[in-house]
């Protein structure tokens, strides 16, 4: 496999953030891959793999359905969601500041700065299509 791309590492790095820290107040997790080698001596990011798990929504029911729905989160999920943030409109529980710094973070392709409850939201407009959450 190919190496990720600088994007593609800050999409996952959203992921493992969100998930690692941001949405277990709202959800339940499971097939949870942080894609990330698990050599501790291994510094370099070669062999990463983007992140990816299933996520179900605590207001969908009893995760324990048959019929409980799941929704997938990994790169494209993430993509989906900056690219509603960086368009107009007023994105509910964020605020203009708020999407500023989420646009900047995207077009530096750095996660650093921001926290797990910025990487809560991004996942709650990719899985749900808005801040429900706030």
């Amino acid at each position: 496999m190919a190496s990720m791309t600088d994007k593609q590492k800050f999409y996952s790095d959203v992921i493992i953030l969100a998930v690692e820290g941001g949405i277990g107040y709202w959800s339940h997790v499971r097939s949870y891959n942080h894609g990330c080698s698990s050599n501790l001596d291994d510094d370099t990011e070669v062999g990463r793999k983007p992140a990816r798990a299933e996520v179900f929504d605590f207001e969908d029911g009893n995760v324990e359905a048959p019929d409980a729905k799941w929704h997938k989160l990994d790169n494209k999920a993430i993509a989906k969601a900056f690219k509603s943030i960086m368009g107009k409109g007023e994105i509910a529980f964020a605020g203009e500041r708020w999407r500023k710094r989420m646009v900047a973070a995207y077009w530096a392709n750095d996660a650093n700065d921001l926290d797990s409850d910025d990487a809560d939201m991004v996942v709650q407009i990719a899985l749900l299509g808005k801040v429900v959450y706030g």
